[in-house]
């Protein structure tokens, strides 16, 4: 109705219908499948697949279950989210209880993760093409981005491998926690994460 040919979203709650009707739309099509966009959408799913990927140059958080010993603190974070939302550092039994319900009343699956002390961040904002090739890279945040420019390219190579089995194309805002020469992979967001190419 408006002649809108091309739509750039930042936001979750923006992409997800944009990209779960994007065939009614008649947009230019910049958007991944709803399916693959999915896996990046909730982080539980994107978990599963990452464990089974088994990457070298980074790390994934592991997962604790009620079922077995929780070491704390931990990290309580909901399976879909935005902003930090419910995210929660829990220092005991208690404190993990109140925060699984917090999150299981907002309607979403709690994730509880081992809490790492982190000294530093790295959030890349990525474009894929169509053949699921990363063609950009930009850094939005990371203090040490020189020290750290050789184990980037290696992440990168990784992540297009993990693109790639998942045919995910689009724009894609991968977030990592820093500690000593370890990388920790705590979300990768389905869309840019605040700047613009």
């Amino acid at each position: 109705n408006y002649n809108i040919d091309l739509v750039l979203s930042f936001s979750e709650p923006i992409s997800k219908p944009l990209i779960e009707y994007k065939k009614w739309l008649g947009m230019i099509d910049i958007y991944p499948s709803f399916s693959s966009y999915k896996i990046l959408y909730d982080k539980y799913i994107l978990k599963k697949y990452l464990e089974k990927m088994r990457t070298k140059s980074f790390q994934i958080p592991r997962s604790f279950d009620l079922s077995y010993k929780v070491r704390f603190p931990c990290i309580v974070k909901p399976n879909i989210g935005w902003g930090a939302e419910y995210i929660t550092i829990c220092n005991s039994y208690r404190e993990l209880r109140k925060s699984l319900k917090r999150i299981e009343l907002s309607g979403r699956k709690p994730i509880i993760e081992e809490y790492i002390p982190f000294e530093d961040k790295l959030i890349l904002n990525i474009l894929i093409d169509k053949r699921y090739r990363i063609r950009r890279v930009t850094v939005r945040k990371g203090k040490n981005v020189e020290k750290i420019k050789n184990k980037i390219s290696t992440i990168i190579n990784e992540l297009e491998s993990f693109f790639k089995s998942i045919k995910y194309f689009g724009f894609a805002s991968p977030q990592f926690l820093v500690k000593g020469d370890k990388f920790y992979l705590t979300e990768i967001n389905p869309r840019l994460s605040a700047i613009p190419f």
